[in-house]
C-alpha cells in the first residue's frame, strides 16, 4: 500500500506559516466584528511577511479587551483600561506645570 506524504504547509517570503500568526481559538460571538479585523490584520501580514513580533494590536475596555488574546501567537498585545487611568491634563495646564 503506497503512502501518501504530507504535503509541507504554504510559507509566505521569510518562512512562516498563516499558522505562526494565529492567536488563540476566540470566544467572542460568530458575527462580531472584532474577530474579521483580526483575520484580516493576520492576513495582511502573512502576506507582507512582518514578523509577528514586529505587530502590536490595542484594544479598549468591553468585549473587545479579549482581542488580544486571540490574535497573533508572537505579537505584542495591550488592553489599557480606560477607567483606571486617568486622562491626560490639557495641554496648556500641561506647559504650566512644566515651568
Amino acid at each position: 500500500m503506497a503512502t501518501i506524504p504530507a504535503s509541507t504547509p504554504k510559507t509566505n517570503h521569510i518562512g512562516l506559516t498563516v499558522i505562526d500568526y494565529k492567536g488563540g481559538k476566540t470566544t467572542l460571538c460568530a458575527g462580531c466584528g472584532h474577530n474579521a479585523i483580526s483575520e484580516r490584520i493576520i492576513e495582511a501580514m502573512y502576506e507582507m511577511g512582518v514578523q509577528p513580533e514586529r505587530v502590536a494590536k490595542l484594544s479598549g475596555i468591553g468585549c473587545s479587551s479579549k482581542s488580544p488574546a486571540y490574535f497573533m501567537n508572537r505579537s505584542t498585545a495591550s488592553t489599557p483600561c480606560m477607567d483606571a487611568c486617568p486622562p491626560s491634563p490639557p495641554a496648556p495646564l500641561l506647559r504650566q506645570s512644566q515651568s
